[in-house]
């Protein structure tokens, strides 16, 4: 999917998104829903911080902070999120490891992981790639606890 499409389809999920949120009642979710539910909303929060990772790797390295009078693509990044530059700086350095690990790659565009098993088995990835395979099917089995 390319620029323009991807925008549009990105743009329609987030209105969609928002207008399904606008009137609902999680209290009027029926018990035998919610764990369901919460599995889909986990996959909706995977997609969507996914794909913020990889088109921050695509502004860094374009450098468009410094357009946009950033210091860097890491402070840039933050003030978009709404969220401390500790976090941008690890989204943008998961993504560019995930980007030299296409299992990982694949692993995140099937929203399979949290961003928290992103960024370990990306750091791991890169220390030892040979370990990647073992780590993912580690990931998919066993829930992620720090």
């Amino acid at each position: 999917m390319g620029g323009e499409s991807t925008h549009e389809w990105v743009t329609a999920v987030a209105r969609d998104g928002l207008a399904g949120l606008e009137g609902f009642d999680p209290d009027a979710v029926p018990l035998s829903d919610v764990a369901s539910l919460i599995r889909h909303f986990t996959v909706v929060e995977r997609i969507g911080a996914t794909g913020r990772m990889l088109v921050a790797r695509r502004a860094a390295g374009a450098q468009l902070h410094r357009a946009e009078g950033e210091r860097s693509a890491a402070d840039w990044l933050a003030k978009l999120m709404g969220a401390p530059v500790g976090k941008a700086i690890d989204e943008l350095r998961t993504s560019e490891e995930i980007g030299e690990h296409p299992d990982v790659d694949a692993a995140a565009r099937n929203a399979e992981l949290s961003q928290g098993q992103l960024s370990e088995i990306a750091d791991a990835a890169k220390a030892n790639p040979k370990a990647t395979k073992k780590l993912l099917a580690s990931a998919r089995t066993n829930p992620y606890r720090k």
